[in-house]
């Protein structure tokens, strides 16, 4: 539930509707923290 919950959260900021399932989670196993992902978020 942790990991679906971060999915819904990181989908919301960063508008993954771009992205394919696939590619959200093996992004989101890769983040460590939410500024890990501001950095390194491939919309910004």
């Amino acid at each position: 539930m942790k990991t679906a919950f971060r999915l819904a959260s990181l989908r919301a900021k960063y508008k993954w509707s771009l992205f394919d399932e696939k590619t959200v989670i093996e992004y989101a196993k890769k983040c460590t923290s939410c500024r890990n992902c501001e950095r390194n978020c491939p919309q910004n």
